[in-house]
């Protein structure tokens, strides 16, 4: 695969199960579908529920076209999108849903899902908790669920757990109290 920017070879770059294409030359980095969202599970599996759809619901967020041809599907521009607040930057093909980003943005992408999922509060958490058990009744009647779809329940979990202790430390001190004052 030829790399958008500079038009050279490629080389492949592994990161956990993902394998994503790197140029050599520029930095940038190409992931086919899915493969951001897998990569930013791989570095913390507290964030692997959080797709990078996150842009979706900022304001401050700019779409315009790029000059760059999608290295995958060759006939096709790619969309930058830009979120201004969060100083991330990603190229779109609009055709097979791969992402270009330009070298850095994959750190830059990371730290900006993280303060999201720092941002939300209990309501948040409760809802994406909901959403989740959802898409995984939904899932299921179509096959068996991955053991993937669990875990991202278990971090969506537990992450409500730990926003809750840091929300109401006085409603998890009670609870606590009345656990240790029930007879096992």
């Amino acid at each position: 695969m030829l790399c958008p920017q500079c038009n050279v070879n490629m080389q492949t770059m592994k990161m956990g199960p993902v394998a994503m294409d790197e140029c050599s030359r520029c930095g940038g980095i190409w992931f086919d579908q899915g493969e951001l969202d897998q990569v930013i599970g791989t570095t913390d599996p507290d964030l692997r529920w959080l797709d990078i759809d996150f842009w979706k619901a900022n304001s401050d967020f700019a779409v315009a076209p790029d000059s760059m041809g999608c290295p995958k599907c060759s006939r096709y521009y790619l969309t930058r999108l830009e979120d201004r607040a969060t100083e991330t930057s990603v190229a779109l093909c609009g055709n097979c849903q791969g992402i270009w980003l330009d070298v850095d943005q994959l750190r830059a992408v990371i730290q900006a899902v993280s303060r999201c999922a720092l941002r939300m509060d209990s309501a948040d958490y409760v809802k994406e908790s909901l959403h989740q058990i959802a898409d995984m009744i939904g899932a299921a009647t179509k096959k068996p669920l991955p053991i993937s779809r669990w875990r991202d329940l278990n971090a969506v979990l537990r992450m409500l757990k730990y926003r809750i202790y840091s929300e109401h430390p006085k409603l998890v001190s009670m609870l606590v109290g009345v656990q240790k004052t029930l007879p096992v």
